[in-house]
């Protein structure tokens, strides 16, 4: 690699970290145990940095501190991180170091009672949840177990207050908002890929109990009337604020450019179409004001496609695609993944991004291309890596309530030139593999699209909600 080079990506390095990270290396290694996703992802942009310092300054040891946090964060992230993984195998081993003097053992610090949650089986889907004088009703799809509900109290450490939690072994068909006069705080959340929580807080003991009855479970707290609508569709501030928002989707190829022919002669160009009026027509609903790139078999030049959004001032970009190998590995390769825009050169993403960028050559080599990537789309890396995230739990969330082996094939970076000029979050989602045979009668069909769906439109939500 020559100076220049070098000293290209350093810059760039740079002013990533600058626009980024506004943490130390161990801060970020404290951030690992975060339960926040922007936090973690915080923290992998630093440990990014320092590894980039690390290999200009010849530093071992803090190369491999560095590559330790890439791999602990991304991880944490469901972003690809294997070729750090196999740089930190290859590093010599650290030497050992000699065994600090035992210090004096703290006073033990008084903190919230730790309860921990039995784990719990089966897969059920909430459909319905409403108010029904003065006690919460769940009706869910299929009938409850009894290791399907697991329910604690916590009293707050040096507060006058109280938390009741419920887990639910399910996942939800949609948000919901729910208020009462006689609680602080009412949560219902998908507190886990499979496990729904639903928190009450209150300044009083409260008698709080349950009782399932075949699909049904009633929680009874001893409030009063019903205070608040008795269902509330949209977790985020409201169909009137919902309208104020902009989301383009973007269908894939189109017209001359077909994408991918897959298992039973599928065409790419026609699937996403279908999958994006069906979310564009859920996102609709739930009072966002949506616009499509394409609505018919139509050929658009991939930076025509964010210049649309632009021009529509959206707050999010999403494209569809859907991916594809040679039928040599047509067995073998299937999973959804969610690219954000970066110009990261694993093979992975770069066999990828090859596919969905075949449409337009461009005079660039890959290099000149990642340096215009960096350049152009740096401030938007963080929000749409957020937004990546909640699209492919949300959508893993809503299909696997339905189907099995549904592989979640992570959040990773990808040179996709679709995305670049996106003034606004942008995502590329590959949806699945339309080479594999029993993905691509999935993706086909109208059911699994329907899921798939309503899991884009909950991510949406998600997003929103975190980032107002």
């Amino acid at each position: 690699m020559t100076l220049k080079r070098l000293c290209l990506i350093a810059t760039a390095a740079v002013l990533l970290g600058t626009s980024l990270n506004a943490m130390t290396v161990s801060e970020a290694e404290a951030a690992l145990h975060s339960k926040k996703q922007s936090e973690i992802f915080q923290a992998y942009d630093t440990f990014k940095a320092a590894y980039m310092d690390a290999t200009i300054e010849g530093d071992t040891a803090k190369k491999r501190r560095a590559l330790e946090g890439i791999v602990a964060s991304g991880s944490a992230l469901h972003i690809d991180v294997s070729d750090y993984s196999r740089k930190l195998k290859t590093l010599p081993a650290p030497e050992p170091k000699a065994a600090p003097a035992p210090a004096a053992a703290p006073e033990p610090a008084a903190e919230m009672p730790k309860v921990k949650t039995p784990s719990v089986k089966g897969q059920n889907r909430l459909e319905e949840v409403e108010w029904d004088h003065g006690n919460l009703v769940f009706r869910f799809e299929k009938t409850l177990s009894n290791k399907d509900v697991n329910f604690f109290k916590l009293k707050k450490s040096g507060k006058h207050g109280y938390r009741y939690v419920l887990d639910i072994h399910a996942v939800l068909d949609e948000s919901h908002t729910l208020t009462h006069r006689d609680l602080k705080r009412i949560s219902l959340t998908q507190y886990k890929p499979q496990t729904i929580r639903l928190v009450l807080e209150s300044s009083k003991a409260l008698p709080v109990r349950f009782a399932k009855a075949e699909k049904t479970l009633t929680v009874r707290a001893g409030l009063s009337g019903v205070t608040s609508p008795k269902r509330v569709p949209v977790a985020s501030p409201g169909q009137a604020r919902n309208k104020e928002r902009v989301i383009v989707i973007d269908p894939g190829h189109g017209g001359k450019d077909g994408g991918a022919v897959g298992h039973n002669r599928y065409k790419e160009k026609e699937i996403v179409l279908s999958l994006a009026a069906k979310t564009a027509s859920r996102l609709r609903e739930r009072g966002y004001t949506v616009y499509m790139t394409r609505s018919n078999d139509k050929f658009i030049k991939l930076r025509n496609r964010t210049g649309y959004a632009n021009k529509k001032k959206a707050d999010l970009f999403i494209s569809l695609h859907a991916n594809a190998v040679p039928k040599s590995k047509a067995h073998k390769a299937y999973g959804i993944e969610t690219y954000f825009l970066s110009p990261s050169r694993s093979k992975r993403a770069t066999n990828a991004a090859a596919l969905e960028n075949k449409a337009e050559v461009e005079d660039m080599d890959f290099y000149g291309k990642s340096t215009f990537l960096n350049v152009l789309n740096s401030e938007k890396i963080v929000a749409s890596h957020k937004l990546a995230i909640d699209l492919q739990s949300s959508v893993l969330s809503s299909l696997r309530a339905r189907y099995k082996e549904v592989k979640d094939a992570g959040v990773r970076e990808g040179p996709f030139w679709v995305l670049v000029g996106a003034q606004m979050p942008a995502v590329l989602v590959e949806i699945g593999f339309i080479t594999h045979p029993k993905e691509a009668v999935r993706i086909h069909s109208n059911t699994y699209q329907d899921y798939f769906a309503r899991g884009l439109a909950e991510g949406v939500e998600r997003y929103f909600a975190k980032n107002r």
